[in-house]
């Protein structure tokens, strides 16, 4: 599977991606996101994934975050409004 796949992957779906497909500095984080219940809850109650990643600490996962992926998209809005979330926690 290419990276760039398995990367928009865990974006997408990170509570029900295959844990074997998925570089192995990041499974540890992974796993950690997943025990995480009220990330768990934001993610399943929230329509708007890019709410959603506001919520993930880079703190506590520094490799696995959204940003990255958002910033590939043309429109800077959504990039930049992540920014600025991150910017005020």
């Amino acid at each position: 599977m290419h990276v760039l796949e398995v990367n928009f992957l865990i974006f997408m779906t990170p509570f029900i991606v295959d844990i074997n497909i998925v570089l192995t500095d990041i499974q540890f984080e992974l796993i950690d996101l997943r025990c995480d219940i009220l990330l768990k809850n934001c993610f399943y109650t929230t329509t708007d994934i890019m709410q959603f990643y506001s919520y993930v600490s880079q703190e506590h996962f520094p490799r696995f975050h959204g940003a990255k992926i958002i910033s590939m998209f043309g429109s800077t809005y959504s990039c930049e409004q992540l920014f600025s979330i991150n910017k005020i926690k």
